[in-house]
C-alpha cells in the first residue's frame, strides 16, 4: 500500500511512518467498498418465491461461475 501511494507517509531515515487518521480513514474507505460490493452481489428473495427454486438458481450461478473458470485456466 506504501509503495503504491495508496497511503501517504514520512520517511524517517529507513522507517516510514503513517498517521493514524489516514490509516483509519483507509480502511474506512475498504470496507465502504466490500459492503457495496457485498451488497451489488445480494440476491433479493420475494416472500412468495419458493426457497427450493431460489436455492436452485443459485445452485445453477455457482456451476456457470466455476464452468467459466475452468475455462480460462
Amino acid at each position: 500500500l506504501l509503495d503504491e501511494n495508496r497511503l501517504p507517509y514520512e520517511r524517517v531515515n529507513t522507517h516510514r511512518r503513517l498517521l493514524l487518521r489516514d490509516v483509519l480513514d483507509f480502511r474506512e474507505e475498504r470496507r465502504r467498498a466490500q459492503y457495496e460490493a457485498l451488497e451489488a452481489m445480494s440476491v433479493d428473495v420475494e416472500e412468495e418465491d419458493d426457497l427450493d427454486s431460489v436455492l436452485e438458481s443459485l445452485k445453477e450461478a455457482r456451476r456457470t461461475v466455476a464452468e467459466r473458470r475452468r475455462r480460462r485456466s
